[in-house]
């Protein structure tokens, strides 16, 4: 392929992404939330964002890495979701304040493409849910074992039922605007 079909090639599929970004955003503020059941929320929204620095690890053993993160307040959100580019550093998820009866123990399942040499598809962890203040559930992509283009499902239940289930959708980056992230500290 000469060099200039080839930089035509990579120059439509940027501006087929920015305009696909700029539809999603136009059509609908709440993109990300309006395909979302959230029958146990009193406050909800999703994107995604730059990963943050955990504060704590936890053990989760229905996880494929055996752990879980904990990071300090609400990320920002960079982007409204459904779709998340599929990079390094980036993660996705909700801000989420459960309705009072939902509130106390919660698990959280995501399902996603499948992931390993064991093709897991799905993983669970446990926590607690606030009916007091939003708070933050989601996935980043830490290793580039993560990185699975396609859908992903998160989902919330408590002894009162589900919370919330929300759908992203993990897609090349070159398909949104370019995300910079990262973080000092190495996960292990």
């Amino acid at each position: 392929m000469k060099r200039s079909a080839r930089i035509a090639s990579q120059g439509a599929r940027r501006i087929a992404g920015w305009l696909l970004f700029v539809c999603a955003v136009t059509w609908s503020t709440g993109a990300a939330t309006a395909g979302a059941q959230t029958p146990g929320a009193a406050e909800f929204t999703a994107g995604y964002f730059c990963a943050r620095e955990p504060v704590d690890i936890g053990v989760a053993e229905g996880t494929v890495s055996g752990t879980v993160s904990f990071v300090e307040g609400l990320p920002p959100f960079l982007g409204p979701g459904p779709m998340v580019p599929g990079q390094k550093d980036v993660g996705f998820g909700v801000h989420v304040r459960a309705l009072p009866e939902f509130a106390g123990p919660v698990e959280i399942t995501i399902e996603h493409p499948p992931m390993g040499p064991d093709g897991v598809t799905t993983q669970t962890w446990y926590t607690d849910i606030s009916g007091l203040e939003a708070q933050y559930y989601g996935y980043t992509f830490d290793y580039e074992y993560e990185i699975l283009k396609g859908h992903w499902r998160m989902t919330a239940r408590t002894e009162a039922g589900t919370v919330y289930s929300i759908g992203f959708e993990v897609v090349d980056p070159a398909l949104l605007p370019p995300v910079t992230c990262g973080y000092a500290i190495p996960l292990s």
